[in-house]
């Protein structure tokens, strides 16, 4: 890695990077403190993991690593019914 692509990597937060190694996909939650950082197989899996962190989990508050960014599952769930 050169050191362009280490400073690029260094000044993006980490909870806007996927954290989650295969066959897990990289999931995040919004919280009353933050970002809630979830490796899960489904989003099913991802509430249920949400839920061992903070008490009352939203569904709208759940994000997925699309490859490039994070995105609403619920807004994702709605685009893909519209």
């Amino acid at each position: 890695m050169t050191t362009p692509q280490r400073l690029a990597r260094c000044n993006t937060p980490i909870t806007d990077r996927p954290l989650a190694t295969a066959p897990n996909k990289s999931y995040r939650h919004k919280s009353a403190f933050g970002w809630i950082m979830i490796g899960a197989m489904d989003d099913q899996h991802a509430m249920r993991e949400a839920r061992r962190s903070t008490e009352n989990p939203r569904y709208e508050d759940l994000q997925k690593w699309d490859g490039t960014q994070y995105v609403g599952c619920a807004q994702a769930t709605e685009a893909m019914h519209a």
